[in-house]
């Protein structure tokens, strides 16, 4: 129940590993580890630890390791993050896998890089202050700093930092921006109608039968009373060019549809300013001319003319409507309740952000006369630092700062302050013109203030020293600084003024550390590991990434992987060794002593035991020992360019790539690195190196594989922005089943079709979810095929006395193709002269290479444990392979068949529809989370469904569900039944419809709550249950398909409401490769 990985290439080892080990997570395991060589080939490190791969990147990262394995150090939670898409987030919000803006120093500028997050828990931080900004980082961080003697950018641990130091920060980065669509939200709106428009309404009044009396036939003569959008909605109007909005009533709003500048101002006004009350929007200043620039505005945005008047020793304007109000909480919650900039301002395009800045002016910017800066003074921290980060897409550099407390403000004050002559002039040119001409007025005061250039110091980062080696020019200047750019451009020297038009076209400024302290930190730290670049930035300052070393020390725990007594070979396996007890007992009679417990161990002395000086030869002798199922990885310091591989009955791939090559027990684990895969065969032995893959079959033989290509795209196997795989795999399920259809037609066996006209029994056997699709997949063929079918457990079949002749054929259900009782099943049955057929999901599977034939559902990989999208892909499958043998022996004429397909081909659409539910389904589960039992019924074709409804409750959540025939019901489980008891019975409108309404109706004269899954437009199903969950209608034989959406939904929404890990539900494995 778990999965390795090996890599050999030119990568740094451990994040591939890492990274691997993550995308097996769904396979089960209780432990992690990893063993990589040391650079010199003459040591094995192993670091491990009990748990998930959670724990065990957290136990690597709070080491300090010196050895093989060396590790990165990371950043405050609340160290803020750009990432490529605009948007500004703490590095402790960011999601495992996020797109970051990284310093490409070869082509000077800043580009998107994927990057990975890593946490761990630290004590000790180290505080780096610079005059703009600051960071706190653990101590052995690397930080990017300039070297003016090199002239380069290198990475200095931040322990070595000190005063003097130069930092580098973004300056100008660039972001594609596009504006956002606004959701509208219900406002009454009364109309003008014209001549056409009155006697539309005089037409619709006397076709819905209402009588004119004299007062409304005034009206209408007169025309002199303005219809609502309610009354032209009830009487089946819609607004055209004959109706015109009135905005002489008091109630008239209008919405703007996606943000714009003019929005975008309005909005950082109100940020700084604005408040809410029931009635509506409030804003207050001391200035009575800002207040009245943003009631023009509001009119403008709103059609609304908001009213100015005095209070006390300042202004307020008030816009009363409740309309606006609900329009402002719909589309920015977090600005109304909780005073934050939402995620995505940062997405938008650069104008409409500087909007927003221009308006959170105009509300808490001012001008210090004293300090010549130009400042925004506000109470919390977090809307400074956005801004900050927003400011360097005008090429603004600012910072931030925390005045002493005062008599002023009740709360602590941070100011954000630009200093810089240069920045003041581009604030002027990218935010002033959103700004009130009353503040713009001291701004242009400021500029006329700030005499020459001081940002000198800040854009080239050379010393007095320095330009002496390239010119006396400047020798007779007093003062220790570099001169001004405008006399450093005039230089005569061509070398000098080379350099210096270089650093003026970086889109960095440089920084120097003004103070570097110690601080203590409880809980955790955060960084990011960027591809390519190795860089990102943050709190403005072009930070370094965590790089993976060469050094570290072993740790022995109770875990995989495991070394062999002298620490030369270690060895990875999924697996059970049969035999490890009578090996361990000679091993142990020959001196070799064991520090674990695990079959695993055995298998690394017992290479060194036999040890040849070729660790392929050796593994021929390993595995002429050892019995059982099992996929092995060794590595060895004797042979450090190598791994070796040994594959039987657990699944053992190998990925192809330049320069590199990969094992892995499933393809998603290297899936980011190469798309080129050869599937091992049982008792297949494998050498990997950088360069080749040679494989030999247990005789010593070398055959030749022909690798297959993936078309699946990384993507495939991640979230995608769902909370969970299984959420994104129910809601995939339009795709997956539209794509199995395609599939299955577009690869039909003649030979199969063939064989089963002829066949007089066929098994169908599987695990778990595959064993309740093939219960569906029994009613199919018998009706359509008129093939008797037993559908039997793969545990249960293998071990009873089974009748078999050449008339007879197994079809073994898989997701994965490697489940140990269905493989073992069908190969005994397939030894006892039965022909063989898989269902699969996974290409090139033990399962797809063992069987006579094969079918496939078409679903990408399926992370979640709990099966959801490929339960019904195997439905489609079997469906499909039903009314194929049917047709073909001709039980079953084209008309028929060609109506159930055409029926399946809406299938897809009905799918979605039942996940557009999800909401509704997700407050049933808030009902019923509690409960400690449930009991699922259906009849006929729906029976297997209740089990299956039952397993993917129990599974994910724990609770004690079960699932039954419901004319069953009363052999038993009716005893169960009583007040508290939801039972959900699948109840669709076909033809045992009255009998399972029959079976409903005993429930509730037992006061059982009943949840049925009922036919849309089936209104009498209410009058014998509590809750209802409609389905699109469709034809009897498809309703399996449709029936179990929204019990895999219930399922998840009681489970993740309950807390539980859906994706890695406890005990269980996705792929069960031991029996």
């Amino acid at each position: 129940m778990c999965g390795i990985i090996g890599y050999i290439g030119k990568r740094n080892a451990v994040p591939v590993l890492l990274y691997g080990l993550q995308r097996l997570e769904y396979r089960g395991y209780d432990s992690a580890g990893i063993a990589v060589i040391e650079k010199s080939g003459n040591k094995i490190i192993v670091e491990k630890q009990v748990g998930k791969i959670k724990d065990l990147q957290e136990h690597l990262w709070n080491k300090d390791i010196k050895g093989h394995i060396g590790l990165g150090h990371c950043y405050h939670p609340d160290t803020f993050v750009q990432l490529a898409d605009g948007s500004v987030k703490k590095v402790k919000d960011l999601p495992p896998e996020v797109e970051v803006l990284a310093y490409d120093t070869k082509d000077n500028k800043f580009v998107p890089s994927k990057a990975k997050v890593f946490k761990h828990k630290a004590s000790k931080l180290l505080h780096i202050k610079t005059s703009s900004t600051d960071l706190k980082i653990t101590p052995y961080h690397k930080v990017l700093v300039f070297d003016p003697e090199t002239g380069k950018i290198e990475d200095k641990v931040a322990a070595a930092l000190k005063k003097g130091d130069i930092l580098i920060l973004a300056e100008k980065i660039s972001i594609n921006g596009k504006s956002k669509k606004l959701k509208k939200v219900y406002s009454k709106v009364y109309y003008t109608p014209d001549e056409k428009g009155w006697e539309l309404i005089e037409e619709k009044l006397l076709e819905n039968g209402h009588r004119l009396t004299k007062s409304v036939r005034g009206h209408l003569s007169k025309k002199d009373r303005n219809p609502s959008n309610e009354t032209l909605q009830l009487l089946g109007i819609e607004p055209d060019e004959h109706f015109s909005p009135s905005r002489s009533y008091r109630n008239f709003v209008t919405f703007p549809e996606k943000t714009s500048t003019e929005l975008m101002r309005f909005l950082g006004y109100f940020l700084g300013d604005g408040s809410v009350d029931k009635k509506g929007i409030k804003f207050k200043d001391l200035r009575k001319e800002i207040l009245e620039e943003y009631a023009e505005l509001s009119e403008k945005l709103f059609s609304i003319k908001p009213k100015i008047l005095p209070e006390n020793n300042h202004y307020v304007m008030r816009i009363n409507s409740v309309y606006l109000l609900n329009w402002f909480k719909e589309n920015f919650p977090e600005m109304v309740f909780d005073k934050k900039i939402p995620d995505w301002f940062g997405t938008l395009p650069d104008e409409e952000i500087f909007a927003f800045i221009g308006g959170l002016y105009d509300a808490e910017g001012f001008v210090g006369k004293k300090s010549k800066n130009l400042a925004i003074s506000i109470s919390d921290e977090h809307i400074l630092r956005n801004i900050q980060f927003f400011l360097i897409r005008a090429g603004i550099v600012s910072s931030i700062s925390f005045p002493k407390k005062d008599h002023t403000h009740k709360k602590d004050r941070v100011n954000l302050q630009i200093t810089y002559k240069v920045f003041v002039k581009r604030w002027l040119e990218n935010i002033s013109p959103f700004i009130s001409e009353y503040k713009n007025k001291a701004i242009k005061w400021l500029l006329k203030e700030k005499k020459g250039d001081s940002s000198t110091n800040i854009k080239i980062p050379l010393t007095k020293e320095k330009l002496k080696e390239f010119t006396d020019e400047f020798k007779n200047t007093t003062s220790n600084s570099i001169p001004y750019l405008n006399r450093l451009l005039k230089t005569k020297n061509k070398k000098l003024k080379k350099i210096v038009e270089k650093f003026l076209l970086m889109p960095v400024e440089f920084q120097r550390v003004r103070d570097v302290k110690e601080i203590q930190h409880e809980g955790y730290v955060y960084d990011l590991e960027v591809e390519k670049y190795h860089n990102f930035i943050a709190n403005c300052l072009i930070s370094s990434n965590s790089r993976w070393a060469t050094h570290g020390s072993p740790t022995i725990e109770n875990a995989h992987p495991h070394t062999s007594q002298k620490g030369t070979i270690s060895i990875v396996h999924n697996g059970i060794i049969e035999n490890y007890l009578e090996l361990k007992e000679d091993l142990i009679k020959k001196g070799y002593k064991f520090r674990s417990e695990t079959d695993t161990e055995v298998i690394a002395h017992l290479f060194e035991d036999l040890y040849t000086g070729n660790l392929l030869e050796t593994a021929f002798k390993v595995a002429k020992k050892i019995e059982g199922a099992y996929a092995i990885g060794v590595i060895s310091t004797y042979e450090p360019d190598r791994i070796v591989a040994i594959k039987k009955g657990s699944p053992l791939i190998i990925g192809i790539g330049k320069d590199e090559n990969f094992i892995a027990s499933d393809i998603p684990a290297v899936l980011e690195y190469t798309k080129d895969f050869i599937t091992l065969d049982d008792g297949e032995i494998a050498l990997i190196t950088k360069k080749k893959v040679e494989i030999y079959n247990n005789d010593g033989e070398k055959i030749n594989k022909k690798p297959f290509h993936v078309n699946w795209d990384v993507s495939v196997a991640e979230k995608a922005g769902y909370k969970h795989f299984m959420q994104k795999e129910i809601h995939e399920q339009p795709r997956t089943i539209s794509d199995t259809i395609t599939g299955f037609s577009s690869s039909k066996n003649k030979e199969l079709y063939n064989l089963l006209k002829k066949t007089e029994r066929l098994y169908i056997i599987a695990c778990g979810t595959s064993y309740h699709a093939g219960l569906v997949g029994k009613f199919w063929i018998e009706k359509y095929a008129r093939i008797p079918v037993e559908v039997d457990y793969a545990s249960e079949y293998r071990y009873r006395d089974r009748i078999i002749n050449d008339r007879t054929v197994v079809l073994g259900i898989s997701q994965s193709g490697e489940t140990a009782d269905t493989r073992f099943a069908l190969l005994d049955a397939k030894k006892e002269g039965a022909k063989t057929v898989s269902l699969v999901n996974v290409v090139g599977s033990s399962l797809s290479r063992e069987t006579d034939f094969v079918l496939y559902t078409y679903c990408g990989p399926e992370i979640g444990v709990a099966a959801t999208k490929t339960f019904t892909a195997q439905l489609v499958s079997l469906l499909l392979f039903a009314l194929e043998i049917g047709l073909e022996k001709g039980t079953l004429n084209f008309t028929d068949y060609d109506f159930i397909h055409h029926q399946l081909l809406h299938i897809p659409s009905r799918v979605e529809k039942i996940l557009e539910k999800d909401g509704e389904i997700k407050e049933l589960a808030h009902k019923y989370m509690n409960a400690t039992d449930f009991l699922f019924l259906g009849r006929n074709i729906n029976y297997p469904i209740a089990l299956e409804g039952a397993l993917k409750l129990k599974e994910i959540s724990y609770i004690h569900a079960e699932g039954y025939p419901a004319g069953e019901m009363k052999h038993g489980p009716i005893a169960l039944i009583d007040e508290k008891m939801p039972v959900v019975c699948v109840s669709p409108k076909d033809r045992f419809y009255e009998k399972i309404f029959s079976n409903i109706q005993e429930v509730k004269a037992r006061k059982g709550q009943v949840i049925s899954v009922a036919t849309e437009g089936d209104e009498r199903i209410k009058q014998v249950s509590d809750e209802v969950i409609y389905i699109p209608k469709t034809i009897d034989t498809l309703y399996p398909i449709l029936t179990v959406i929204p019990l895999q939904m219930l399922s998840y929404h009681i489970a993740t409401l309950l807390g539980k890990d859906v994706d890695q539900p406890r005990n269980l494995a996705k792929t069960v490769t031991v029996e």
